[in-house]
Formats: C-alpha cells, structure tokens, sequence
C-alpha cells in the first residue's frame, strides 16, 4: 500500500516503518497523498494531506499531533502544500490555492502569513526549504523560480519570551532561465 515510511540508517540498513495509513485511519490511501514530506530536528515527520485540510506532525514514537480545517480566512487551509519546522519549534505551511506561506506556533495558533506585493506576489507556492539567517526558500509555479523570504522573530513585551512576532519580507527571487 501506499502511505509508507521506511527509516534506514547511513549505511541504508533498515531501522523502522510507519505505516502512516493505518496510524491516521486512512481507508483510502491513494487519494490522500502526502505533501511536503520534512523532518525536524527531533526527527518528527511534518507533511500535509490537501484532500484532507490538514498538516500532521508525526515523532518518531508515532504520536500524532494534526491541524489545519478548510477555509479561504487567514491560517485556513486551501491546498496546502509543504511544510517544515523552524529550531524554535514554529511550523511554516505553503498553501498553494490562497498563494501564502503561513507561520504557525508549536501549539498550532498562526501567527503570520505572507502573500507578497503585486509585482512580488507567490505564485503557487510548493516546497519550502529552511536556510541559514531565518531564510525561507519557496518553490512556485509559472517560471517563477524559487522565492527567498526572511523571516525575523521578535517580541511583543519586552524581556517577554512568550510572545513571539515574526515578519515575513521578500528577501529576492531565483527565476528559471528556461
């Protein structure tokens, strides 16, 4: 069946399997494809079902944690796409129908969302890529190459470690030159 993780080591010895269906009750596997398959730095796997309106965080003791529901509003779900988790444990989402990468905290709740500007705006966005520097590489559609956003947190209260803003700006664009 179709759902399946296999865990190797460096040698590709083999370690584990998942059986993501059967762990997330899914009758019917082929018709909900994972995207944006990622692991973190605690080695949780992060992917979303778009059929589903879900994004789902899977550690390695297969405890599930899942969120998201349908809608067109800030932090709702379209057709989202992928996913990874930042070192301090904020998950960021590409939605491709509402064209944003929204950031979540580690309990779910958004706390922003990037659409860009007219002239820079997210066409599609896909796969998403953590890099150094609070870089975010966003994949898109129609020749529009990978996206780089920055991504900087800051504080509400100061001295407060609580709460937490990020703001999302383009930082440049790599096009295809095809």
């Amino acid at each position: 069946g179709s759902l399946q993780v296999v865990v190797v080591d460096g040698s590709g010895v083999f370690q584990k399997h998942h059986d993501l269906a059967g762990l997330l009750e899914i009758d019917d596997p082929e018709s909900n494809i994972i995207f944006g398959f990622s692991l973190d730095r605690s080695g949780n796997m992060l992917f979303t079902i778009p059929v589903r309106f879900k994004a789902y965080v899977v550690t390695p003791d297969e405890t599930v944690r899942v969120f998201g529901s349908a809608g067109s509003a800030p932090g709702d779900f379209g057709v989202v796409a992928g996913i990874v988790a930042t070192d301090d444990g904020h998950y960021v989402i590409a939605d491709k129908l509402r064209r944003v990468v929204m950031v979540f905290d580690s309990s779910f709740r958004l706390v922003t969302e990037f659409a860009g500007s007219s002239r820079w705006a997210l066409s599609r966005p896909t796969d998403l890529a953590l890099g150094n520097g609070g870089k975010i590489y966003v994949t898109q559609s129609q020749h529009r190459g990978v996206a780089v956003l920055a991504l900087s947190a800051g504080s509400d209260a100061e001295g407060s470690d609580e709460s937490t803003t990020f703001d999302i700006s383009r930082n440049s664009s790599v096009r295809n030159q095809n």
